[in-house]
């Protein structure tokens, strides 16, 4: 193979492409990276096939291998690597890529990015998700024989093979925020923001799990109460100032994919089923919420009521400490960077795509 498509490349490219039969795709060594970047033609080729603008990143296995131009970004392989490390790709013109794994280019994005924009890679990478252009909102699901890339278990797993490889620090630090299953950049980008600590722009008002199922009212018939599954986009658990465990359970009503007659009513009984269930309170949100700042701030406030936690910084601006009002306001610009960086569609949102 004349190439090894590495870091953000891969990562597009992964997030991109169906998971089906992953075991055919898996290579053995890192045996497979070739000694130097790949001929600016083939390059070129494989950028139209790509439909990419920008250098495509290549993994190359000697440093004086290494090309960095209009087309290429060389990183060297600078250790051997544990078996499925690799997978081989065709593409439909016949050409084959060495492809580095989720499990690599989660390492790699690390090493690379900052500890919030890890998170976020891991997020997509162990999502059930993939970006599909032809789709309503851009993606589409990951269902049947197409699995999620990994999980977050995975890369831990992969984590420990490599320990003082670069990046493995931030990338554990990372990984510690890591959820499996969001269906949507969205849902991950809440899930982070509403879970994630202050130092990191997050509100912290609890532990966030994507997509878990739970049993709701549904109807009557003659025969007694009729009952369905439904599956909330996020379930927040944490403990109040009581000490006593409650749930909110948010969904995120997209305008791409909810914004239709048939969409509005399936969202009006969904709300209305999952508003029976006694040990969870539950909250809908639109686009238009998330994307203005203080109706996202709003949300964050209401789940922390719902749940009765404390307020993060423990006071509020009406304090007369000049201290404490310090410490809200920083807490509160981290918050608006965040929310500018991942919840809108921002510069480093685009990165998802090619």
């Amino acid at each position: 193979m004349d190439v090894c498509l590495s870091h953000l490349t891969a990562f597009r490219l992964l997030m991109r492409s169906s998971n089906e039969k992953p075991g055919r795709k898996t290579l053995a060594s890192h045996t497979h990276v070739p000694l130097s970047a790949p001929p600016n033609s083939f390059v070129a080729a494989l950028k139209s096939e790509l439909n990419a603008t920008g250098p495509l990143d290549v993994l190359v296995s000697s440093a004086n291998g290494k090309r960095n131009d209009q087309v290429t970004v060389s990183h060297v392989a600078s250790r051997p690597l544990p078996a499925g490390s690799f997978r081989r790709t065709k593409f439909p013109s016949g050409a084959i890529a060495c492809v580095c794994s989720p499990e690599l280019v989660f390492l790699q994005l690390a090493s690379t990015y900052t500890v919030d924009e890890a998170i976020y890679f891991g997020f997509a990478l162990c999502s059930s998700y993939r970006i599909d252009a032809a789709s309503k909102g851009g993606v589409a699901h990951r269902e049947g024989a197409d699995k999620p890339l990994t999980s977050a278990r995975q890369l831990a797993a992969f984590l420990d093979a490599v320990p003082g490889m670069r990046g493995c620090a931030k990338a554990r630090r990372a990984l510690a925020f890591v959820k499996d299953g969001a269906r949507s950049p969205m849902e991950s980008a809440l899930a982070m923001g509403y879970g994630l600590p202050t130092r990191l722009g997050g509100f912290n008002v609890g532990k966030v799990a994507l997509n878990q199922a739970v049993r709701v009212t549904s109807g009557a018939t003659s025969e007694g109460t009729r009952y369905a599954t439904r599956i909330p986009d996020l379930t927040i658990t944490a403990r109040g100032k009581d000490g006593i465990e409650r749930n909110v359970l948010l969904d995120y009503d997209a305008d791409a994919v909810h914004a239709t007659r048939a969409g509005l009513a399936r969202d009006a009984r969904r709300r209305n089923q999952l508003a029976t269930i006694d040990s969870a309170a539950y909250i809908s949100m639109s686009t238009d919420q998330a994307l203005e700042y203080r109706s996202y701030a709003d949300v964050a406030e209401q789940i922390r009521i719902a749940l009765k936690r404390p307020r993060t910084p423990k006071v509020s601006l009406a304090s007369s400490n000049p201290a404490a009002v310090e410490r809200y306001e920083q807490a509160n610009a981290r918050r608006i960077e965040f929310w500018k960086k991942h919840v809108c569609f921002s510069d480093f949102r685009k990165l998802e795509r090619f």
